[in-house]
């Protein structure tokens, strides 16, 4: 049966046998859903290795910078929707990759 391993602290993984497991790997829980962002835990669980890099990565995707400089001319204009859509969406980004509190860091 293949496993998936992972050196903690990095985004790296290998899918092999138990046997061939590489030296200093932990077992994980799953694939990295994005090498980009998550960095694989001593747990075997993957965590975001950056909160800033995955919030801005996140918020351009949905949000390119042209889109951001439409809301935000609209919102001078007095026309507040995509503002509105914009910082809300910030805030949902903010809860999926909140920033570490103290003792994690």
């Amino acid at each position: 049966m293949v496993t998936i391993f992972a050196v903690p602290g990095d985004s790296d993984f290998t899918i092999c046998e138990e046997r061939l497991r590489p030296e200093g790997t932990v077992r994980m829980k799953g694939v990295n859903p994005n090498t980009d962002i998550y960095v694989a835990s001593k747990n075997g669980t993957w965590e975001v290795k950056d909160y800033a890099a995955a919030r801005k990565a996140e918020i351009l995707k949905a949000w390119p910078i042209d889109k951001q400089l439409e809301a935000i001319t609209e919102f001078a204009d007095n026309k507040p929707e995509k503002m509105n859509q914009l910082k809300d969406f910030i805030q949902t980004v903010k809860e999926l990759y909140p920033k570490p509190t103290e003792d994690e860091s």
